[in-house]
């Protein structure tokens, strides 16, 4: 799946990205609207919907959890920045 062939992130990081991959599905889709039954592009249109308004309340709770807390590549690459003490 594209843009979903990296390792899993945490944070909320993944779940954006899936619904970013079904976002680009559906626009995709969703280009050719005149040739679609009604009930489908209705259908396309909600989904389509959904999945922004889940990547807006993904993002709100990814900020508001995450906001003052570091990942863990932050922390390793500060733990390494530390000297090694040696006795």
């Amino acid at each position: 799946m594209v843009g979903l062939d990296e390792n899993i992130k945490g944070e909320f990081h993944d779940e954006i990205a899936l619904a970013r991959v079904q976002v680009g599905r559906l626009a995709e889709m969703l280009k050719d609207y005149k040739s679609m039954p009604f009930e489908n592009y209705i259908a396309a249109s909600n989904a389509l919907n959904n999945y922004l308004d889940r990547i807006q309340r993904l993002s709100r709770a990814q900020h508001f959890m995450y906001r003052n807390q570091t990942t863990l590549e932050q922390a390793l690459a500060e733990l390494a920045d530390i000297p090694v003490d040696e006795d």
